[in-house]
């Protein structure tokens, strides 16, 4: 600020009084009666630039007296207007600027205060990238910086910003090591950030600031799929990302054996499946995409023994994939199609011819729903308001045996009319009724297989009611009620089900009695599943290979155990 003296007089003929405001450095310094309390509102401009790059912003920082007064503010030879700190002044044009303030307070007025400054050609301050809000590790993006002029010095600061903190002032700095762009941006920790760059000439006569501001926040996904040794999953902002067991590169990335926190595959997407040892999902824009092993043409037809995450023809209407450990198959308007291993009939009636192919299955009366379930060796899906099954004839998971139909040949399952939310396990397969009662055919995953009883009807499981969600693993199942209470049931030797549950098979429990749930997904031997409000995933079961996306402690996690993130 140009310093400067100045004497004003101010007559107040109310009073019959004349008084005289020395002004030293913009501020007023005698005081003159004129409120109740015998003194005259006072404004103080306490900080402000004395040089600027033109096109910048000036920030001021204003005060005043009394406490209930209020602030005007004037640009150059400009009209007062009412005003308050800190004042911003936008897109400063080059030149010489003077801002004035002065305070009101009932119907009196203060004497003016001033700050001059000078806007000059810029260092020329450029920062280009984004530090995006929806980033949920540990490095939030990176930002290119560079002056147009040579001689310039940068320095960069970053701060974690507090309750109730918005400005550097208050908040905590941290270390930010700006001399090489990028400059790669870290935080270690869950909050709001502030991060400035400054550009000064060497001679310090004249700087530039750009800042970013960003806010680091906890995951919130938005579905799960637990496979045989990996996971998948979504986040609300539809990025995907996968951990667990990649020996079939079933994690979409190459390179790594096994990943015990969640890899990133690129792009947005809607749905996602994890099988065995390979996995499919439909980004944003209804484009099929597999990945994994593929020994049997169940990832990619025609592709190698394993694949990159590759897409799958050039359709963009993909509805919902499925995937087994030798097979998978997908949805689109109305129609439905299969791939893979044909070995047990489960890519329909072509099972025998079919390897290497995508083959439609068509549908015996109208077109396919859209709900599917795909287990191990065998197919079921959903037609005019009844349930079809294909494949594996052995233990009734199909609902009819190997006498009752042609090979691959769809057939309507007995008293599964109605029945949602299908899914298929090892030997049975499921779906819930409208009023979310749980129907099962096959053996039942509640006894031993050696002298499990096997129904070819869709037949009620007992304790179960409301069944909102419904998920089935290898060899267990959960669901999840209307009050988003979490039930599993079925094999529980890895504690895929619960440790409160007992060893062996299980009955119908509760688990995590005291968490609401959303979305749970039962695999070989774990399970996952997000709750409801935080939106945050967990994972509980045998803890090999790093499906549970968490350090392993143990060869089984009994309670749900939060998927690790890098923070």
């Amino acid at each position: 600020m140009r310093r400067g003296l100045a004497w004003s007089c101010v007559v107040w003929w109310w009073a019959g009084l004349c008084g005289c405001v020395l002004m030293f450095d913009g501020e007023a310094a005698l005081d003159a009666p004129g409120t109740e309390n015998g003194e005259a509102p006072v404004a103080t401009i306490l900080q402000g630039p004395e040089t600027m790059a033109r096109g910048r912003s000036a920030i001021f920082e204003l005060a005043c007296e009394p406490a209930d007064c209020a602030l005007e503010c004037a640009r150059d030879e400009g009209e007062y207007d009412t005003c308050e700190s800190p004042y911003i002044w936008e897109d400063v044009s080059e030149g010489e600027h003077r801002l004035r303030v002065r305070a009101r307070a009932q119907a009196h007025v203060g004497a003016d205060v001033w700050w001059d400054f000078e806007a000059r050609p810029g260092v020329g301050l450029v920062v280009t990238g984004e530090l995006s809000v929806d980033r949920f590790y540990r490095n939030v993006g990176s930002l290119e910086i560079a002056c147009e002029e040579a001689e310039c010095v940068l320095e960069c600061g970053l701060w974690q910003l507090g309750e109730g903190c918005d400005e550097a002032q208050c908040a905590t700095k941290m270390y930010l090591d700006c001399s090489q762009s990028p400059v790669e941006v870290e935080v270690m920790e869950l909050g709001r950030y502030l991060l400035e760059v400054e550009a000064c000439r060497r001679d310090g006569t004249l700087c530039e600031v750009e800042e970013r501001r960003f806010k680091v926040e906890a995951p919130k996904w938005a579905m799960v799929s637990a496979g045989g040794r990996h996971s998948c999953g979504i986040l609300q902002n539809q990025h995907l990302y996968c951990w667990g067991a990649n020996d079939s590169g079933q994690l979409g990335e190459a390179g790594v054996t096994e990943a015990r926190a969640p890899l990133r595959i690129d792009g947005r997407w809607s749905w996602v499946s994890a099988g065995e040892a390979h996995s499919c999902g439909i980004d944003e824009k209804g484009r099929l995409y597999c990945w994994g092993g593929n020994e049997l043409n169940q990832a990619a037809p025609g592709e190698g023994e394993w694949v990159g995450v590759t897409r799958l023809g050039m359709r963009s209407d993909w509805e919902r994939v499925e995937v087994g450990a030798e097979h998978s198959c997908g949805v689109r308007v109305g129609k439905l199609y299969c791939w893979g291993s044909g070995a047990a009939g489960q890519v329909g009636p072509a099972s025998s011819y079919s390897e290497g192919m995508m083959v439609e299955i068509n549908a015996a009366s109208g077109s396919w729903s859209g709900e599917l379930a795909v287990g191990p060796t065998h197919t079921c899906a959903g037609a005019a308001d009844s349930v079809w099954c294909f494949g594996d004839t052995t233990h009734g998971a199909v609902g009819h045996t190997l006498e009752e139909a042609t090979f691959g040949e769809a057939l309507e399952v007995s008293g599964a009319q109605g029945l949602t939310r299908l899914v298929a396990g090892e030997r049975y397969s499921c779906g819930r009724d409208s009023t979310g009662e749980v129907y099962c055919w096959g053996e039942d995953v509640r006894e031993d297989p050696e002298g499990a009883v096997i129904s070819l009807a869709a037949t009620p499981i007992a304790e179960t009611a409301a069944i909102a969600v419904l998920s089935g693993g290898a060899e267990h199942i959960c669901g999840i009620d209307t009050e988003g209470g979490l039930w599993c049931w079925g094999e529980n030797t890895w504690r895929q089900i619960s440790s409160d549950a007992g060893e062996g098979r299980s009955e119908v429990v509760q688990v995590a009695s005291t968490r609401s749930w959303s979305q749970v997904s039962a695999g070989g031997e774990h399970s996952c599943a997000i709750e409801r409000e935080s939106r945050k995933l967990y994972c509980w079961g045998r803890s090999r290979d790093g499906r549970l996306g968490s350090e392993m402690t143990g060869a089984a996690v009994g309670q749900p155990r939060a998927v690790a993130w890098e923070y």
